[in-house]
């Protein structure tokens, strides 16, 4: 699990344990947030992963524009279940920063943060690990997130006027992303070998976990499981996952949620 550039060094230890004749055996979950490798580093191990990756997990920021923050959407191979999703905001808002420029202080859009580490610890869940700690969202509050998100939607899209490094940089009207090789615009990238296969198309994406979350006010039948935790179905016993971040990155801030320390990954 990484965020950042911690996202990136998930790739990396995934593919140099791919190298490793003692290693290469043992199959690889990875949880990514928003992996940015930064200016110039968009080596092959980090922008591809092998076939020792059984599960690939990421969420991605919809909003970010500052210049060297282009996310990184990794190639994989065809037996790789690959789960991208988008969620509105900058960079630190998917790991907690729930400030309203998406850099700063203060608890405004606390709603992508939540969500991130609601699935992060379903996740880590069913592949085996044990937290003392979960959020275990109701269907009903995820629900509740996804109409806090819509409603302050413009809130969200006026974070692309904030840099982290002064410069920005975008794909026309989109962030600009990198999915494998190609340089891409966010929403274009989607595919048949994605769950769903709306990719990071945020309307069409966000759409379909819209329509599989759903409270008894929105239709009077049982609940349907939300869309992302469907698509993320477990995987044999033994696997493990990757763990990468920048050291001193994250910090509780008391209430149970993480938030960065600084705002560059």
């Amino acid at each position: 699990m990484g965020w950042s550039r911690g996202g990136i060094s998930a790739h990396m230890l995934a593919n140099a344990m791919a190298d490793d004749p003692q290693l290469a055996h043992v199959p690889v979950n990875i949880f990514a947030i928003d992996p940015v490798p930064g200016i110039n580093n968009l080596q092959p191990h980090r922008l591809h992963l092998r076939t020792n990756v059984k599960e690939y997990v990421g969420f991605f920021s919809r909003d970010e524009r500052s210049k060297g923050f282009a996310c990184v959407i990794p190639s994989t191979y065809p037996d790789t279940r690959v789960h991208i999703f988008p969620l509105p905001g900058r960079h630190a808002t998917l790991v907690g920063n729930a400030s309203a420029d998406g850099a700063s202080a203060g608890n405004e859009l606390p709603d992508p943060g939540l969500i991130v580490r609601h699935f992060a610890e379903t996740c880590l869940t069913r592949w085996g690990v044990t937290l003392q700690k979960r959020l275990e969202l109701s269907e009903g509050q995820v629900a509740d997130y996804l109409d806090a998100m819509d409603r302050d939607d413009a809130r969200y899209r006026a974070m692309r006027k904030h840099s982290y490094t002064l410069l920005s940089e975008s794909e026309g009207e989109h962030r600009l992303v990198h999915q494998g090789d190609m340089r891409k615009a966010f929403s274009f990238v989607r595919g048949a070998h994605m769950a769903p296969e709306e990719g990071l198309d945020v309307g069409l994406a966000l759409a379909v976990v819209r329509a599989s979350v759903l409270t008894p006010r929105h239709r009077s039948r049982p609940l349907l499981r939300p869309a992302i935790e469907s698509t993320l179905q477990a995987l044999p016993a033994g696997t493990i996952f990757c763990l990468g971040h920048r050291s001193g990155q994250r910090r509780s801030d008391g209430s149970g949620r993480l938030r960065p320390r600084g705002n560059h990954g």
